[in-house]
Order: structure tokens, then C-alpha cells, then sequence
């Protein structure tokens, strides 16, 4: 009977025993899949950061790329206005600065262009257009003394010359057209009048 009961209480003991043992190796093994999950989070947020890190790094480089790329295209085209924009003003002054040797070329033969035509204006006759002939071979003297500054000329103000002269020659060639076609008239004035408008036509072709 006695051997029985401590057969008995051997059991129970190893029955609670096992039990105690099965329980505390689960909670070791939820222990290690808890650590385990933790360290996999916690790599699991480090690769998120750091791939979020490589992200914002490789838009902010991107960003900086595009501004830079935008600024240079912005001074390309800043600096591009600016060399077209002096280059029209030295256009424009050099077309304008008519004046060799302290002499206004662009008023000096405005002048005599505009003293032509009154001179042809006045002529309705032989008499008025031998009155008249004084003032033309002034107007031709004149030319013949400025054709030396002219050839002078760069070529932005021949061509500003020819302008000029594109403007004011007109009138001049109605009242020569109209002189040279009157009886007794065009043989007083024609050769003049042929050497004043070969000068003039010449520098009113613009350069090649």
C-alpha cells in the first residue's frame, strides 16, 4: 500500500513537472518569436528610413540640377539679349555718326540735296535756269568736297548715309526729270545736274 502511494505521488510530481516545463519552454519560445518580430520591425523601419533618406536625397539633388540647369538657360539668354541689344545700339550709333573731321556729313549733304531742289524749283525757263546755274555748280563743288570724308565712312553709317539719302532724294529726281524735259533748259543745267545725281546715287546704294 505504501509503495503504491508513493508510486502515486512520483506521478503526479512528474505530471506537474512536465507540465511546468512544457510551460516555461512556450514562453521561452514566445519570448524568442517576440524578439524575433522586434528585430525584424526594427530592420524593417531602418531600411524604411533609410530608403526614404536616399529618396529626399536624390529629389533634392534632382531639384538642385533642374535650378541649376534653369539659371544657366536664364543667364544664356540674359547675356544673349544684352550682346543683341549692344549690338544694336553700336549699330545704331555708328549709323548715325555721319560727322568725319569735326564735319556733319548727314547735314552737310541734306543741305545740299534740299538747295538742288529749290534751285530746280525756281527754273521755268532758259533765263531762270541760267539764274540758277550759280547755286548748282555750288551744290556739285560741295559733293565734290565731301566725297573724300564719305568714302571715309564705316559701313554702318554708309549705310545710315544711304537712309538718308533714301529719304530726301526723291523730290530732288522729280524736279531733275522735270528741268532736264523742258525745251532750251535741260542742255543749260544737264551736265551739272548729271554730276551732282551720279555722287548722290552712289552713296545712296547701300553698301554691299
Amino acid at each position: 500500500m505504501r509503495w503504491l502511494i508513493i508510486i502515486v505521488v512520483v506521478a503526479v510530481a512528474a505530471f506537474f513537472g512536465y507540465r511546468y516545463y512544457e510551460t516555461e519552454q512556450a514562453q521561452q519560445l514566445a519570448q524568442q518569436a517576440e524578439q524575433a518580430a522586434k528585430e525584424a520591425a526594427d530592420k524593417a523601419e531602418q531600411a524604411a528610413k533609410e530608403a526614404a533618406d536616399k529618396a529626399e536625397q536624390a529629389a533634392k539633388e534632382a531639384a538642385e540640377k533642374v535650378e541649376a540647369a534653369a539659371d544657366s538657360v536664364t543667364a544664356t539668354a540674359e547675356e544673349a539679349t544684352d550682346q543683341a541689344t549692344d549690338t544694336a545700339q553700336q549699330a545704331a550709333q555708328s549709323a548715325s555718326d555721319l560727322t568725319v573731321n569735326g564735319i556733319d556729313l548727314g547735314q552737310e549733304i541734306g543741305t545740299a540735296v534740299s538747295d538742288a531742289t529749290s534751285a530746280l524749283e525756281g527754273i521755268t525757263d532758259k533765263a531762270s535756269a541760267e539764274a540758277a546755274l550759280p547755286s548748282l555748280d555750288a551744290v556739285k563743288t560741295k559733293l565734290d568736297e565731301l566725297g573724300t570724308a564719305v568714302s571715309t565712312l564705316p559701313q554702318a553709317a554708309q549705310e545710315g548715309l544711304a537712309s538718308l539719302l533714301a529719304d530726301g532724294l526723291p523730290a530732288l529726281r522729280t524736279q531733275v526729270t522735270r528741268v532736264e524735259g523742258m525745251e532750251d533748259v535741260g542742255p543749260v543745267v544737264k551736265p551739272t545736274l548729271d554730276a551732282i545725281m551720279i555722287k548722290l546715287d552712289a552713296w545712296a546704294k547701300p553698301p554691299a
